[in-house]
């Protein structure tokens, strides 16, 4: 069976530090056949490889944001939450992975630390620096719910399951700007945004939206899990 690590999400407060993992995640993963193993965030980097060791692809997940300082740059006055133990973390694992060259999909916030990691930067707050920006953070009660469309390139993994035009449920405010070494983007929201990347040489892909609370609902969804699931 092929095992797929999955970095948990990473939190605290007054008395405890927690890393926790919305289960949709490992459900996505067993529905392709894969053994997730989750991976918490732990200040010793060096156990980065040793987990790489231990699995055959790599998911980074949502979660709160990665810090502008990560990519040299101050954060604007909308990032307020963000931990840099995760971000560097994370780092590791991405690079390890790239050496052991096994696949990487991202996911929201893990399609930005991809990219970051890479040697790309964020639009640290859309409202702030895209004109005519659509609503990027979803208030439906339902988060399977679709609120909008994403054009996709010819050509691209995500063709095949979408053809020209998807639609995606959205839960970010920060995004992609420059792309990192070797990322190609592959779709795009309506106000320009790039909504998903990939790199086929290091078999990676990576998408702004959350098709693992999606895929149970609609088939497109989770043939993006099988896609990637097959890179290995």
């Amino acid at each position: 069976m092929k095992k797929i690590g999955i970095t948990a999400f990473y939190t605290q407060d007054k008395a405890r530090r927690m890393s926790i993992l919305d289960r949709q995640y490992a459900e996505a993963v067993i529905g392709q056949g894969a053994l997730p193993v989750i991976i918490p965030t732990t200040p010793d980097f060096q156990l980065a490889e040793c987990y790489i060791d231990s699995v055959d692809a790599l998911l980074i997940t949502g979660g709160c944001d990665v810090s502008p300082l990560y990519y040299h740059a101050q954060p604007n006055k909308a990032v307020t939450t963000f931990s840099q133990e995760r971000d560097f973390f994370e780092e590791a694992l991405i690079k390890s992975a790239l050496g052991k060259e096994i696949p990487i999909m991202g996911i929201c916030r893990g399609m930005q630390m991809i990219n970051a990691a890479l040697g790309g930067n964020l639009i640290q707050h859309i409202p702030d620096e895209v004109e005519n920006a659509i609503c990027h953070v979803q208030s439906s009660i339902e988060q399977r719910e679709p609120c909008h469309s994403v054009k996709i390139e010819k050509g691209s993994m995500l063709y095949p399951i979408f053809g020209e035009r998807g639609v995606v449920n959205s839960y970010h405010h920060q995004a992609v700007k420059e792309l990192g070494r070797g990322l190609v983007p592959i779709a795009y929201s309506p106000d320009g945004i790039c909504e998903a990347y990939e790199c086929l040489e290091k078999k990676i892909l990576a998408v702004q939206w959350h098709p693992e609370k999606m895929f149970l609902y609609d088939e497109r969804q989770n043939r993006i899990f099988k896609a990637f699931v097959e890179l290995i």
